[in-house]
Parts: structure tokens; C-alpha cells; sequence
């Protein structure tokens, strides 16, 4: 039978109308988004009607707005498009990956502040004063002698708390120590967090002028001594220190950034 004369569009036709791959017309008909109008029972060929165009159009919507085409029988059912239901679930996603896109460029700011002090620090190789925002940490206290292995398995452990949590984890991390008279009173593994949350266990460092130094190898536990000229007399010190983010620097042996103030 010439289904060409009845109306039918091959697969390769109905390609190159749509501008859509056969490989992925192919797929859309495995996972049920998409079905042929006929299929030839002895060839196998699978032929599709001019209407169904429409059918692909909606699919590369779906596609371009990053609905899953797992939802697209929402919108699509026995030969009806529900398009005043797709346009509101399209912008309601247009609008979530707006306020995405605001986080991330959020994110690189601080990023990239972060980039030019540490350069900044590691360039002077002494004490310098740098301002740094107000930064929240979800926390546990750990004991001076933690592994590597088990420090990292603690920033795990938070990174998951912090995702079970109503907060948004950055992937800032390091560790927090409070000195006392010129004594080690409190140290703890942090991750940072966006905001703190009541009754968790959060160490906020505020925004302000902070003691900075890079040093080679962790010196957290000799804080004191770096800082001693910071410490304010009646007052603990504070001390942050992660890993260095530079523009440049080696991966394997990154270094230290420590940031000291008295509270």
C-alpha cells in the first residue's frame, strides 16, 4: 500500500519538517510521549499524519524549557494539547531557573571576591587586613588530633544534614576555633550555610575587618600565637581557616587561608 498517497509522512519526512533527529522521535515513541499513525505491519515503517507536528512542536517545548518528558502527558492526551496548563508550568520553571540563575551569579561574586584576597594574601605572605561578609556555619565540634579521612567525613555528614534542612549548603568549608586567654577552648569543622536556623548548631562570623594570613600548612591549632597582637584584652579569638581558592594554585598542596577577630 502507498501510504505516501494517503497522507502519510515517513519518519525521515516528518524529521526534516520538524527538525527534530529520528533517533530521538524514535525515543519519544519509547518512552510514550509520541506514537506513529501508523505503523506497516509488514515492513515495520512507521508513517505519521501532518497533524502530528503540532504533537513534536509541543515535545521541543518540553524539551527547551527543561520540563521532563516524563510530565508530558500532562499537556498531551488523546489528541488534545492542554496548552494553558503547560504555559503555567512553564513559567512557573522560567521563574524558578531565574532565581537559580540570580543564586549562581550571587555565588560567583563571592567567589570571586574570595579569588582576589587569597591572590592577595598569598602575594604579600603576611598579615593583612581584609573585610569579609557575614558568613553562617553549620558546625560539629571535632577533637585537634581528627584525620583528614575523619574530618572529611564530618563535612559530609553536614553537607547532608544541610540538605535535609530548609537552608542551602555553599561549599565553603573548613574549620572554626575559639582561643581563650591564649587557649584552644572550642575547635569544630564547619560547612558554610546561607543562613543559620534556631537550634542548630551554627557559628556565625560577622561581617567585618578581619586579621588575614596564608599560610602553607594548617596552623589553626597555633592561632593564638600568629594572632596574639589581634586578641582583644577579656576577649575570645575567632578564628576561620579553609583551604585557599586562588586563581592559580596547586591542588594537591592548596594551602591556607586564616582569618582572626576577637568576640
Amino acid at each position: 500500500m502507498d501510504h505516501k498517497k494517503e497522507g502519510y509522512l515517513t519518519i525521515g519526512e516528518i524529521s526534516r519538517i520538524s527538525g527534530i533527529n529520528p533517533k530521538s522521535i524514535r525515543y519519544y515513541e519509547r518512552i510514550g510521549a509520541f506514537r506513529p499513525a501508523m505503523v506497516d505491519t509488514e515492513t515495520g515503517y512507521r508513517y505519521y499524519t501532518p497533524p502530528q507536528l503540532s504533537h513534536l512542536s509541543a515535545i521541543k517545548n518540553c524539551i527547551q524549557m527543561g520540563i521532563p518528558l516524563r510530565d508530558f502527558a500532562k499537556y498531551y492526551t488523546d489528541g488534545t494539547l492542554h496548552a494553558g496548563r503547560f504555559l503555567q508550568d512553564a513559567v512557573a520553571l522560567s521563574h524558578q531557573k531565574i532565581h537559580q540563575l540570580h543564586s549562581n551569579l550571587e555565588f560567583l561574586d563571592r567567589l570571586h571576591e574570595y579569588i582576589c584576597q587569597a591572590d592577595q594574601l598569598i602575594s604579600e605572605n603576611r598579615i593583612l587586613e581584609m573585610t569579609y561578609p557575614e558568613t553562617h556555619f553549620l558546625v560539629r565540634e571535632i577533637e585537634p588530633d581528627i584525620s583528614s579521612y575523619q574530618l572529611f567525613q564530618i563535612y559530609a555528614d553536614l553537607s547532608t544534614k544541610a540538605i535535609h534542612q530548609p537552608f542551602q549548603a555553599d561549599p565553603l568549608h573548613g574549620k572554626i576555633a575559639v582561643f581563650r586567654q591564649g587557649k584552644l577552648v572550642h575547635l569544630y569543622a564547619g560547612i558554610n550555610i546561607i543562613s543559620p536556623i534556631p537550634g542548630s548548631d551554627t557559628i556565625t562570623l560577622p561581617s567585618a575587618s578581619y586579621a588575614a594570613l596564608y599560610t602553607p600548612e594548617s596552623q589553626i591549632i597555633q592561632a593564638h600565637e600568629l594572632f596574639h597582637c589581634h586578641a582583644a584584652p577579656g576577649q575570645d579569638l575567632l578564628v576561620f581557616e579553609s583551604e585557599v581558592i586562588a586563581s592559580q594554585y596547586n591542588v594537591n598542596a592548596p594551602g591556607y587561608i586564616l582569618r582572626c577577630i576577637s568576640r
